[in-house]
């Protein structure tokens, strides 16, 4: 078992956050074009302004998806078995994830950024970080997914 709990380094925060607000991004990009077609078409046919009211109103929509969400961009302990993941936010809410819906490891010298597949989501594990287990052991359960990203 592989331990990382501690504060990431602000390359790896900026890094999990990158992710996070591409997810805001298109949150608000669907939105706009669930409510924003609908009431373009109202707003040609009747002349309401509904359409301005709806465009302005989903906006703060996809921030407050950040906030309802922001406590998911930097977890305060990850374990790594050889089957799961589990990822604490908080000291009582847990997540459970399968190492088989990883997509891919990337190393990034710094820390290892995880990739799951079904979710599209990004978890960052910083190499320093380690209290339990060692970087060799990480890299021995995800073995078949490690790409290895080298400074340019």
């Amino acid at each position: 078992m592989v331990v990382f709990e501690g504060r990431i380094s602000t390359k790896a925060r900026k890094n999990a956050c990158r992710y996070f607000l591409r997810k805001i991004f298109l949150g608000n990009f669907i939105i706009l074009l669930v409510m924003g077609i609908p009431s373009l078409i109202i707003y040609l046919n009747s002349g309401v302004w509904f359409f301005i009211v709806v465009v302005l109103a989903s906006c703060p929509l996809s921030f407050l998806l950040f906030f309802i969400e922001r406590d998911k961009i930097l977890p305060l302990k990850i374990l790594v078995n050889s089957s799961t993941i589990e990822i604490w936010y908080k000291k009582d809410k847990q997540e459970l994830t399968y190492v088989d819906l990883i997509e891919s490891v990337v190393d990034k010298e710094e820390f290892y950024e995880i990739a799951f597949s079904a979710q599209g989501e990004v978890l960052v594990c910083q190499k320093d970080l380690i209290v339990q287990g060692t970087i060799e052991e990480f890299e021995e359960i995800f073995k078949d997914k490690i790409v290895r990203k080298q400074k340019q």
